[in-house]
C-alpha cells in the first residue's frame, strides 16, 4: 500500500514536471513495458514522459520509467535500496558515499550530471576554469604544449615514439635524450645516466649499479668485486677490498673485520670474556683453580677454607685483608690495615707506634683516631676518665737529656694526650711538667681549638711512648719539640715560671754553645719555659750583691784590685724553629724595675749595675712550645753571680 503511494507520487510528479495534462496512463508513444520511445536518447539513457532519464539510478525512473523508489532509498544499478547515512556534503548515490560537492555525475544531488564543458564546483555545476597555461579538456586542466594525449588541443594524442614538445608531436629529444616508452607513458630520458634506460630504452641496470655514460657500473658506494658490486665497508667476504674476506664469525665495519657485540677477538676467534674462563675479561687471562668460574669478566673461586672467602679468582680472609677488609673490595686508606675484619690505624696497637724522629725543629704529623681501639698504659692512672674514643701511638727516642714538647695544636676534635716509657707505663711529672692532659690552659691564645692538648717535661736519655685519643675519634696534628741538654752546660731540671726572680750563686759548666753577640767558650746556664705562644717574654740579668759589678768573688774589692769582672751575655733559642730568637750583651739603663727593685737614685749601695754589664731581653714573643734562656760571659771563666728576672705578659 505505501509503495503504491509512493509510485503514484512520483508519477504525479513527473507529469507536472513534463507539463501533463494529469492523465496518469502510459502516452501513445510508449513503447513495450512503458517505454518511450517518441524521444531520442543519447547511449545509456532512457526516454521516459518526454524526457531522457539514466535508469539506472533514477529514483523516479529506477530501472524503468515510472518506478519510483522510496524517500530513505536510493537508486544503484537500476534497484532501489536502502540509501546509506553519509557525512556532510556526502550522498548514497548507489555506489556508497560520495562528494556530491565536486562529482560532475552527482553535482549537489544523486544523478545531476554536469555538461562536457563544466565541472562541479560547490555542488553546482560551472563552466571549468584552468589558471595560467593550463586548457580544459575533459574534466581536466591540461598543458596543449606538453601533453601527449592533449598535444596542441584536446584529443590530439601523439603515435608511440613521440612527444608532444611546443604543442606538436616529435620523435627527437634534446641530447643526449631519448624518447622512451609509448603514448602518455613516453618521456624523454636521459639514456646516459638513467639506471631504467642505460644506453638505450628499457635497458635496466642491475641493483647495485648505476648508469654512467651510458653503462652500467658500480656506484661510487660500491666496488666491482667478482663480477657483482659490493660495499667493501660491510661486505665480510670482500671487507675493506675486494677478496679480503673476514674469519667465521666476524662482521664487516667500516671496512675492516671485527667480532660483533660485547665479544673480543682471541687468539682468532671472537670471545665472550664475561664468561670465557681461558680469556676472562680479557684475552689470556685464564682463571685458576680445579673448576675456574669466569662472573662478568672476573675469576671467581669456587671454595675457599679456614675462615676465607671468595673474593674474584682468590681466597682472602677478611679480618686481615687490607683490600677485602670485612668483605671483598672493601679497601683500607692510607695509614690504616684491617684488625679484625676492620680498617683501624697502623698504629693503633701500642707495639705498633710510629716512630716520630725528633730534629732540630718541630715535628708535625698529621692523622686519625677514626677505627682505632681503646689502649690504655700498662700502669698508672690517665688523667681523664672517658672510655670512648680509641687511640694511636707514636715513639721518639732522645738521644741524650733535655726537654719534650708535644700538643695537638689546630686539631679538629677535642684530643687528650699522655706519655709512657718504652714498656707502656705512665710516665709521673715532675715539677713544672704535665705528662697527662686532657685540654690546654691557653685560652684564647692564637690557634689554639677548645679540645686541643699538650704535655711535656725533663726527661732522660732514651725512648717514650706518647698516645693520642679522645673520648671520641677524629683528625688530629700531633706537633713535638725536643730540646737536648747542652754539652757540660749546667741544665735546670724544672722550668722558669712566669713573674719569678731566680738566682744563681755561680756561673757553672762549660759549652761551645753561644749566641751570636758572643759567649763562645765560656760558661753557661741554660733555664727552660714552655710558652703558649703571642706572650711577650722579658728576662732581666743583674749582679746579685751591692758593688754593681759582676765579679769573680764576692769580697767587696773595687775592679782596679786585680779582680774579674765578668761581661754577661743572655741569648734565647726556640725548640719550635730550632734556632736563636735574640742575643744581648750590654743592656743599657738596667735601673731598678729591671732587677731587684732598688732605686738607681740610691746609689753603688743600691743593686745596680754601675758599668753597664748587665743583660736584658725585652718583650720577646717567642714561638709556641719550649723556650730556652742562656746565661754567659765573655770572661772565659765560670763563678759568676747573678740575679734572673722573668717576667711574661698575659701569661696563660
Amino acid at each position: 500500500m505505501w509503495r503504491t503511494c509512493l509510485v503514484l507520487v512520483s508519477v504525479l510528479a513527473s507529469s507536472a514536471l513534463c507539463g501533463c495534462d494529469g492523465d496518469s496512463s502510459v502516452p501513445s508513444d510508449a513503447g513495450p513495458e512503458g517505454r518511450d520511445t517518441g524521444t531520442a536518447c543519447s547511449a545509456g539513457q532512457t526516454s521516459c514522459g518526454g524526457g531522457c532519464v539514466d535508469t539506472e539510478r533514477d529514483l523516479g525512473n529506477c530501472g524503468s520509467c515510472g518506478n519510483a523508489c522510496a524517500l530513505d532509498e536510493s537508486c544503484a544499478s537500476g534497484v532501489c535500496r536502502a540509501m546509506m547515512a553519509c557525512g556532510e556534503g556526502m550522498a548514497d548515490c548507489g555506489a556508497g558515499c560520495i562528494d556530491v560537492q565536486g562529482d560532475d555525475a552527482n553535482c549537489g544531488i544523486c544523478g545531476r550530471s554536469c555538461g562536457a564543458d563544466e565541472m562541479c564546483i560547490d555542488g553546482a555545476c560551472a563552466t571549468a576554469m584552468c589558471g595560467g597555461a593550463e586548457t580544459r579538456c575533459g574534466a581536466a586542466c591540461v598543458d596543449l604544449r606538453n601533453d601527449d594525449a592533449n598535444c596542441g588541443a584536446c584529443g590530439v594524442e601523439c603515435p608511440a615514439g613521440e612527444l608532444c614538445l611546443a604543442s606538436a608531436c616529435s620523435s627527437a629529444c634534446p641530447a643526449p635524450g631519448m624518447v622512451c616508452g609509448s603514448g602518455a607513458g613516453s618521456s624523454c630520458v636521459d639514456v646516459t645516466t638513467d639506471a631504467a634506460n642505460c644506453g638505450a630504452c628499457d635497458n635496466v641496470c642491475p641493483e647495485g649499479r648505476a648508469c654512467v655514460d651510458g653503462g652500467c657500473r658500480c656506484d661510487g658506494r660500491t666496488e666491482l668485486c667478482g663480477g657483482a658490486c659490493v660495499d667493501t665497508m660491510t661486505d665480510t667476504a670482500n671487507c675493506g677490498a675486494c677478496g679480503a674476506a673476514c674469519p667465521a664469525g666476524q662482521t664487516c665495519e667500516s671496512g675492516s673485520c671485527a667480532c660483533p657485540g660485547s665479544t673480543e677477538l682471541c687468539r682468532g676467534a671472537c670471545t665472550l670474556t664475561d664468561i670465557d674462563s681461558l680469556n676472562c675479561g680479557a684475552c689470556g687471562n685464564i682463571c685458576a683453580g680445579s673448576t675456574p668460574t669466569c662472573v662478568m669478566g672476573t675469576c671467581m673461586a669456587s671454595s675457599c677454607t679456614g675462615g676465607e672467602i671468595p673474593c674474584g679468582a682468590s681466597c682472602v680472609d677478611p679480618r686481615s685483608d687490607d683490600r677485602n677488609c670485612g668483605g671483598c673490595g672493601v679497601v683500607c686508606g692510607a695509614g690504616t690495615g684491617c684488625v679484625t675484619a676492620a680498617c683501624r690505624p697502623l698504629n693503633d696497637r701500642r707495639e705498633d707506634a710510629e716512630p716520630i724522629t725528633l730534629a732540630a725543629g718541630e715535628v708535625t704529623v698529621s692523622a686519625s683516631t677514626v677505627g682505632a681501639t681503646k689502649d690504655r698504659p700498662t700502669s698508672g692512672s690517665e688523667c681523664f676518665g672517658c672510655v670512648g674514643g680509641g687511640n694511636v701511638w707514636y715513639s721518639v727516642t732522645l738521644p741524650r737529656d733535655g726537654v719534650l714538647y708535644v700538643d695537638t695544636h689546630g686539631s679538629s676534635y677535642d684530643t687528650k694526650l699522655f706519655l709512657t716509657d718504652a714498656a707502656g707505663a705512665l710516665v709521673t711529672a715532675g715539677p713544672g711538667e704535665d705528662w697527662c692532659q686532657d685540654d690546654h690552659p691557653c685560652g684564647s691564645a692564637p690557634g689554639w681549638g677548645r679540645g686541643d692538648s699538650r704535655i711535656y717535661g725533663h726527661l732522660t736519655a732514651g725512648t717514650y711512648l706518647i698516645s693520642v685519643g679522645g673520648c671520641t675519634t677524629g683528625d688530629f696534628t700531633l706537633s713535638a719539640q725536643y730540646l737536648p741538654e747542652t754539652v757540660s752546660s749546667y741544665f735546670y731540671d724544672a722550668p722558669l715560671e712566669g713573674d719569678d726572680v731566680t738566682s744563681s750563686t755561680s756561673l757553672a759548666g762549660r759549652s761551645t754553645t753561644a749566641g751570636t753577640c758572643g759567649g763562645a767558650s765560656s760558661g753557661e746556664d741554660a733555664r727552660w719555659f714552655v710558652t703558649c705562644g703571642g706572650q711577650p717574654q722579658t728576662f732581666s740579668l743583674c749582679r746579685s750583691d751591692s758593688i754593681g759589678i759582676f765579679v769573680r768573688e764576692r769580697p767587696e774589692y773595687e775592679r782596679t784590685n786585680g779582680m774579674v769582672n765578668f761581661d754577661p751575655r743572655m741569648y734565647m733559642r726556640s725548640a719550635q724553629t730550632g734556632g736563636e730568637v735574640l742575643c744581648n750583651d750590654d743592656g743599657a739603663s738596667m735601673g731598678a724595675t729591671d732587677c731587684r727593685g732598688y732605686d738607681s737614685t740610691v746609689g753603688t749601695s743600691a743593686l745596680v749595675d754601675g758599668f753597664e754589664f748587665g743583660s736584658r731581653i725585652n718583650g720577646v714573643v717567642m714561638p709556641r712550645g719550649i723556650g730556652s734562656v742562656f746565661v754567659d760571659s765573655s770572661s772565659g771563666s765560670a763563678g759568676m753571680d747573678y740575679r734572673l728576672l722573668h717576667r711574661v705578659n698575659d701569661a696563660p
